[in-house]
């Protein structure tokens, strides 16, 4: 995302006074999170609720988080771009 004028911190506990978990990739100076899911981790019902209430605790905390899954990442780079540019660019229009 760099070339697109976005810097990410990877790998970061969220969270001061109740840890919220730990995000893939935190935009720095913005509160944007992406998270990269995969099937393994993140397509049973367990996870897909954990990873819902995980999410709405980011959004309470002012966090707009974008998730992109592991074969976007890897197969259709350009979603991916699409999708954190577009958040990005409505963090900074508010």
């Amino acid at each position: 995302m760099a070339p697109h004028g976005i810097r990410f911190r990877r790998q970061v506990d969220v969270g001061r006074e109740s840890w919220s978990g730990r995000i893939d990739f935190l935009a720095l100076g913005c509160p944007l999170i992406v998270e990269v899911l995969s099937e393994l981790y993140h397509t049973s019902l367990t996870d897909v609720k954990a990873d819902a209430a995980r999410r709405e605790r980011h959004a309470d905390m002012g966090f707009l988080v974008v998730e992109v899954w592991d074969h976007e990442v890897f197969y259709t780079p350009w979603v991916v771009v699409e999708r954190v540019m577009a958040a990005y660019r409505s963090l900074l229009a508010t």
